[in-house]
């Protein structure tokens, strides 16, 4: 079966508003902020790490963009070499990071 390669048609209007946070946030200068709440998982064996992204303005975005965003504020703040890391993006609201049941340490 061929493999179907889709691409995101437009880009949501919060994303670079969004991605301009997310850098702020990774390079530890996101202020009093209490969101986005970003964690990192890593695979000590492998050194590729699961980031996992709280952030309720995810509400209007697909899992996809989420992941995009996710993965673009990576490169921007911290460079290619560390996203090339991430083996998992997942962006999530609260509510939806409730409704898993993750158990996530808060700030």
């Amino acid at each position: 079966m061929p493999v179907i390669k889709k691409k995101l048609h437009q880009e949501h209007p919060d994303h670079q508003a969004m991605l301009e946070i997310m850098i702020r946030h990774l390079k530890d200068k996101g202020g009093d902020e209490k969101f986005p709440r970003i964690i990192e998982d890593e695979n000590s064996l492998t050194k590729s790490m699961n980031v996992y992204v709280f952030w309720d303005r995810f509400g209007s975005m697909t899992i996809q963009e989420r992941a995009e965003l996710i993965l673009e504020a990576y490169e921007n703040a911290k460079g290619q070499a560390e996203a090339l890391r991430i083996s998992v993006a997942m962006g999530l609201t609260p509510l939806e990071e409730q409704t898993l049941g993750l158990d996530s340490p808060s700030n």
